[in-house]
């Protein structure tokens, strides 16, 4: 029964987000002792559970809340916002296929998601309206590089920038500005 106990104060508190410190003694401290009997494993187990266990610290999850334009009938997520030096960020192909920022300069990669494309259907991206950010010395930059994925539907559009900017807030015609989270 004081098994039977041991082991369910174990499952709980484990099951509670606690974890147990590890069984092995530091180097160049005594083992404890190993014993036979099950009444002597239940004293062990017990003593163990009480000294071993702590709490874990949850951690904190910073969320970052999803950033949507309207274009049309169309709904676009940003999925992401990269500040690089290739376009498409992370390219490191050559020319079409990557475009590098000059010295100086740097990219701005806003990738959308559109959230209410029908089955089939692509993104009129050859049409695009006059988007562009802003940067924080309120000086705007069209975009200047796009790409679009027919696969998964996504749009990026690249906007060159001076290097050194610490913020960029997006305008899509019919949409406030957004302030776009890196």
């Amino acid at each position: 029964m004081r098994i039977m106990k041991a082991i369910l104060i174990l499952v709980l508190l484990l099951a509670t987000g606690c974890t147990l410190k590890s069984s092995t003694p530091p180097a160049g401290t005594v083992a404890p002792k190993t014993t036979g009997s099950p009444a002597d494993a239940t004293k062990i187990a017990g003593a163990a559970t009480q000294q071993s266990v702590q709490g874990t610290e949850t951690p904190s999850a910073t969320t970052k809340q999803v950033q949507k334009v309207k274009w049309g009938s169309y709904r676009l997520e940003i999925s992401s916002v990269v500040v690089g030096t290739t376009f498409p960020a992370g390219c490191t192909g050559e020319p079409p296929t990557c475009t590098t920022a000059k010295t100086g300069k740097e990219i701005v990669s806003v990738t959308f998601t559109p959230t209410n494309l029908a089955e089939g259907k692509e993104l009129p991206y050859k049409k695009l309206p006059a988007v562009k950010i802003t940067n924080d010395k309120k000086k705007a930059y069209s975009t200047t590089l796009k790409t679009y994925n027919a696969e998964t539907n996504e749009l990026t559009l690249g906007f060159v920038v001076p290097a050194g900017s610490q913020f960029y807030k997006l305008s899509w015609p019919g949409n406030s500005s957004l302030k776009l989270n890196q």
